[in-house]
């Protein structure tokens, strides 16, 4: 088996889950983190699947040009790449947002995919077969909360992003989809007031958030082959 994967924010709850229940089904993990280290080489115990640890600031572009290049020297490219690596939220008007906030937002969200996905093309044309995956949100079916904006456009332009690239390569055996959950539980959104998280609450049918644990076996579904025939979907996740 030659399946690497990519990981953005693999530190992330979301994306430690996904190593924990998935890291079998990959010859190689390259997991990404910014910060917490420490919380994706404690994964490497669980399992006999190689976890290649690699930080980059995703809102620098320096940085990321440098994770790159390590890995480019090191030949390591991968055949699917889940995103879903971003700034925690913030819950601020917008006529009072930092427009280096947006930026940050969008740097960490959007360009950051934009420049590894076209790294890591060319292997997956080469090879015939790619599998791309975004966590986007519920706010890019629904009507968004209120002060969210910088988050809300962000997941907007990802979502374009993932439709576009879907129709660019979907002749050449490369999926691009994304999934769009409602409110999980999860450090993403600590600081967020109490007000947001019980509104989110009121709207879900189970009367709860959703869990990561939720969510992962929907991921796992659309980097694999059995999603080969699925490509530019938005997944609504709720309950």
């Amino acid at each position: 088996m030659n399946n690497r994967i990519l990981i953005t924010g693999a530190s992330s709850d979301i994306g430690l889950e996904y190593i924990r229940q998935y890291a079998d089904k990959y010859s190689f993990i390259i997991a990404h983190y910014n910060h917490s280290h420490d919380r994706v080489m404690g994964l490497q115990s669980t399992t006999d699947t190689p976890i290649m640890p690699i930080q980059a600031d995703l809102s620098d572009s320096e940085s990321v040009s440098s994770m790159v290049k390590q890995l480019s020297e090191q030949c390591v490219y991968p055949d699917c790449i889940l995103h879903i690596a971003a700034p925690k939220l913030k819950y601020e008007k917008f006529h009072k947002l930092d427009i280096q906030n947006f930026e940050r937002m969008i740097d960490t969200t959007l360009l950051s995919f934009s420049f590894l996905v076209q790294w890591a093309i060319p292997t997956m044309l080469k090879n015939r077969h790619g599998r791309i995956a975004c966590v986007l949100s519920s706010v890019t079916k629904n009507t968004p909360p209120k002060y969210m904006s910088a988050y809300v456009a962000t997941k907007y332009a990802l979502w374009g992003l993932v439709r576009s690239l879907a129709v660019d390569y979907a002749d050449k055996g490369i999926t691009v989809n994304a999934i769009s959950p409602n409110m999980i539980e999860t450090r993403f959104i600590e600081d967020l007031p109490h007000l947001i998280k019980d509104e989110a609450i009121k709207t879900s049918s189970s009367g709860k958030l959703l869990s990561v644990k939720d969510i992962i076996p929907t991921i796992r579904f659309l980097l694999s082959d059995e999603a080969n025939m699925i490509t530019g979907q938005n997944v609504g996740i709720t309950r």
